[in-house]
């Protein structure tokens, strides 16, 4: 019988991949262009991590933020958590 939801942590996965896949287009960088402007040293480094968001390493999430100019909290799912810090 097929699962009817995805988990948490299933939907952790989906945004960063949404957050990263958005930024990307709105950018008008290419996955292969990223990856390299990441640090990776090829691109199916890069597909693995992409298919599997935890194997990213908190420098490889630094990076990839930095790249698109968004903050790690941005990326993570959590927009508005720097504001909650400031009150």
């Amino acid at each position: 019988m097929p699962r009817l939801s995805k988990s948490q942590h299933e939907k952790q996965n989906d945004n960063i991949r949404y957050v990263i896949a958005g930024n990307l287009e709105k950018l008008r960088i290419g996955k292969y262009e990223f990856a390299s402007k990441i640090g990776f040293g090829g691109y199916a480094t890069f597909l693995k991590r992409w298919k599997s968001p935890d194997e990213f390493t908190l420098g490889d999430l630094r990076r990839i933020a930095n790249v698109l100019n968004i903050s790690l909290n941005t990326l993570l799912g959590n927009p508005d958590s720097n504001e909650r810090a400031r009150r």
